[in-house]
């Protein structure tokens, strides 16, 4: 079991228990007789659901995920209700809507369930097309995510001003109880005596709210365990909070103005998650693009790099086959030639002269062309770096290559293998405080081992440094040439750095030499 499902098994958990314990005692269910607070926590759950929304729309436009616009839609229609709601609380107009104690009708609890049924909806269709990676570019999003909203609290408009004959929202006998009831007050010491409660019809659509919402957490944990962003894992939080709302709203009625139960306080963290899950999801793309950015750096000085040795290699080849192989050829001829002319002439001694100065000459530049890749050796390598990068005053470095490392090593194993070698270094003399550094190099099974080891400080695996790019940075050159790279360490007891990378035929002996002079 991972940590969400963790939190999923203990947040219905608990969520369980607080709904037997208000079927219990509904008392419980109220936190505030209150109309400010009334206005306060909801007004909240809009703010917040309304910030989501600017948010949610723009990734909608650069990535086409359906369940982003959709997720838009059920966040703007919570906002508008509770605003034009809350609007007539705050005018005075809830008398007129049937939401306040002395003005109770039987359309207005009705209508908080046809809105918890079509935002429910919504978050239902965002979270399947979340389940199935759903992408499409709509031609109108702006449409596509206001319209619902609209469309819903004209509906809501047209039904107060109907008024449709409906049957009784509360159990029998209860609505002419809070009809009675002379302010909110006395409506809550009537809910926390159990002589109000939904009736069955009203309980049965709310437990099936209840129960599309959870449909739509189990959805959106799918998609967030098929390494879906991490604001799926949270969304699917939410909607566990978001059906535990509706639940308490089946058993409690907390529609009348001025009352606020535990419902108001579940919405408010439900929407609180689903915006933190997308500010993590924010932070985990930012930390994607830096380390994409360092990787993009990386490669094209690795390639960088490459090309450089290669075409010194290409140079140094061509200065081989052609230049060396043609003085040998003129060398080759002029012995026939020098062979029936006197030893004796001082021409003849001076052509001789400058033809095996012109050979060494060409012989020094192949070998300082290739200075830099086989001819120098992964020793030679490994030891001027460790000049270059510790120093005198650093601390002491033991280098070892075993003698079955081959001298040839292809110029591109060379350059990566250096870096890798550099980074360590550099890692050592940032964070380890050691005083001894060993680099060991060897070949065994086809491939080449190069250790780097400190008795430094060491560190606990799996805690590196945030925004530390250094080990990816190494692998991803290893991976270049088809290796890998593994860290071992512990608190105190120093780091290996370890590099394992497969040998080509030809640095390990079984492929062609190169011959000539």
């Amino acid at each position: 079991m991972d940590r969400l499902d963790a939190l999923l098994v203990l947040l219905i958990g608990g969520l369980a228990a607080l709904s037997v314990a208000t079927l219990v005692q509904p008392g419980i269910a109220i936190l505030s007789v209150d109309r400010v607070t009334d206005v306060a926590f909801p007004s909240m759950s809009a703010a917040i659901a309304l910030a989501l929304s600017v948010l949610l729309f723009p990734r909608y436009r650069e990535d086409g995920r359906l369940t982003r616009l959709w997720q838009v839609a059920a966040w703007v229609m919570l906002a508008g209700v509770i605003v034009v709601q809350r609007l007539t609380i705050v005018l005075g107009a809830d008398r007129g809507t049937g939401f306040a104690v002395e003005a109770q009708g039987r359309i207005a609890p009705w209508l908080t369930l046809l809105v918890a049924g079509s935002i429910a909806a919504v978050l239902v269709a965002a979270a399947w097309s979340a389940a199935a990676e759903r992408r499409r570019m709509v031609r109108h999003p702006r449409i596509a995510a206001f319209a619902p909203v609209v469309v819903l609290i004209a509906v809501e408009i047209l039904l107060v001003i109907v008024a449709p004959p409906l049957p009784d929202f509360l159990s029998p006998g209860a609505t002419e109880l809070v009809r009675g009831a002379t302010d909110t007050a006395a409506v809550g010491e009537l809910i926390r005596a159990g002589l109000v409660r939904p009736g069955p019809e009203a309980a049965l659509i709310r437990g099936l709210v209840a129960l599309a919402v959870l449909l739509a957490a189990r959805w959106f944990r799918a998609a967030y365990r098929r390494d879906g962003p991490p604001s799926s894992g949270h969304l699917a939080v939410a909607l566990v909070l978001l059906a535990f709302a509706q639940l308490q709203e089946a058993l409690v009625p907390g529609y009348v103005s001025g009352l606020v139960t535990w419902f108001d306080l579940l919405v408010l963290g439900a929407i609180s998650v689903a915006f933190l899950g997308l500010v993590a999801e924010e932070r985990e793309d930012n930390r994607r693009l830096r380390g994409a950015a360092v990787t993009e750096r990386r490669l094209r000085e690795a390639v960088a790099e490459r090309a450089m040795l290669e075409e010194r290699a290409r140079v140094a080849r061509e200065v081989h086959d052609g230049l060396a192989q043609s003085l040998w050829l003129l060398d080759a001829r002029l012995d026939r030639i020098f062979a029936r002319a006197a030893d004796e002439d001082p021409e003849v001694a001076e052509a001789r002269t400058a033809l095996a100065a012109t050979r060494e000459d060409a012989r020094a530049l192949v070998a300082a062309m290739r200075r830099t890749e086989a001819a120098i050796g992964l020793d030679e390598v490994i030891r001027s770096l460790a000049r270059e990068v510790v120093g005198a005053a650093g601390p002491a470095v033991d280098v070892s290559v075993g003698p079955e490392v081959p001298a040839d090593l292809a110029p591109g194993t060379l350059a990566e293998l250096r870096a890798i070698v550099r980074e360590a270094l550099v890692n050592v003399l940032r964070h380890a405080d050691a005083t001894l550094i060993r680099i060991e190099a060897r070949a065994e099974d086809d491939a080449l081992l190069v250790r780097v080891t400190d008795n430094g400080l060491g560190f606990v695996p799996g805690q590196e440094r945030q925004g530390s790019w250094g080990l990816r940075g190494m692998q991803e050159r290893a991976a270049v040439l088809g290796g890998q790279v593994s860290v071992s360490s512990e608190p105190e007891g120093g780091t290996e750095v370890a590099v394992r990378v497969p040998l080509l035929r030809q640095e390990i002996g079984e492929g062609p030499e190169e011959g000539g002079r």
